[in-house]
């Protein structure tokens, strides 16, 4: 039951690093056609 509990745990800790992981790729990503639309 403990290891059921803490891989829960494990699992929504690790979704919560990978969306974020994933969410400042995509804001690396704006930033640079920003930067791309102003230099034109």
């Amino acid at each position: 039951m403990m290891i059921v509990l803490k891989f829960i745990v494990f699992s929504k800790f690790y979704i919560k690093l990978y969306t974020h992981d994933m969410f400042i790729k995509q804001y690396k990503i704006i930033i640079v056609k920003a930067i791309i639309f102003l230099n034109k």
